[in-house]
């Protein structure tokens, strides 16, 4: 009797590590959504301009996470998350992909401006398709509290 309690006792600790590293091992795809819900927006200086990208959350869509191009850069957008980015004015490319691609939107932003875009998805049939949206301030403030600031990796990396 006694050695059956040992192997359920070693069972029950293998399973647990095995929890265990995976959690450890999968963390670092965990929903970096994490941080103080929107309270109001960051109003840019003259000379700078303010972008928010934001994901509203839903039962409808996939949870991974998605990237947005922007500004030479990678920004990640988790389920229920936003991000913001301060920028010089100019001509920029916001797109799903680092390279050129037919639904590349090109914007060009005013000094003194705040620009919203949204991780929009549209279904098409069985699946989803995925787009970036801009979308007015009015909407925005509507929709953004609802999201919680993306927070960086433990390495510091978006």
């Amino acid at each position: 009797m006694s050695h059956w309690r040992d192997a359920v006792r070693a069972a029950t600790h293998a399973i647990g590590a095995a929890i265990l590293l995976l959690g450890t091992v999968t963390g670092c795809d965990t929903n970096r959504a994490s941080g103080p819900y929107f309270d109001d927006i960051i109003h840019p200086r003259f000379d700078d301009t303010v972008v928010y990208f934001y994901r509203v959350a839903g039962p409808e869509v996939p949870k991974s996470s998605d990237w947005i191009y922007a500004f030479n850069k990678t920004i990640r957008l988790d389920d229920g998350g936003y991000t913001f980015q301060v920028v010089p004015p100019g001509r920029y490319l916001i797109s799903l992909y680092s390279k050129a691609d037919a639904d590349d939107l090109w914007f060009d932003l005013k000094a003194g401006q705040t620009a919203f875009f949204k991780w929009g998805y549209v279904s098409t049939g069985d699946r989803y398709g995925s787009k970036v949206i801009p979308v007015d301030q009015t909407q925005a403030l509507k929709e953004l509290p609802n999201c919680r600031l993306m927070q960086l990796d433990p390495g510091g990396r978006p």
